[in-house]
C-alpha cells in the first residue's frame, strides 16, 4: 500500500498529529465498544500515545 506510506510520510514531514495503525475512534471521544477497547488497551499499557 504505497498510498498509505506516502500519506504517512507527508504527515510526518508537516508535523501533524496522526493515528496510524490504530482505530481513530479510540481517540475521538470514544463511546460503546470503542470506549471499552480504549479502556482495555490503557489497562494493559498498550494505548498509543
Amino acid at each position: 500500500m504505497t498510498g498509505n506510506k506516502e500519506v504517512k510520510e507527508m504527515l510526518e514531514a508537516s508535523q501533524v498529529d496522526q493515528v496510524y495503525g490504530h482505530c481513530i475512534l479510540l481517540h475521538a471521544q470514544p463511546a460503546g465498544i470503542h470506549k471499552a477497547h480504549r479502556w482495555l488497551l490503557n489497562v494493559f499499557g498498550r494505548l498509543p500515545k
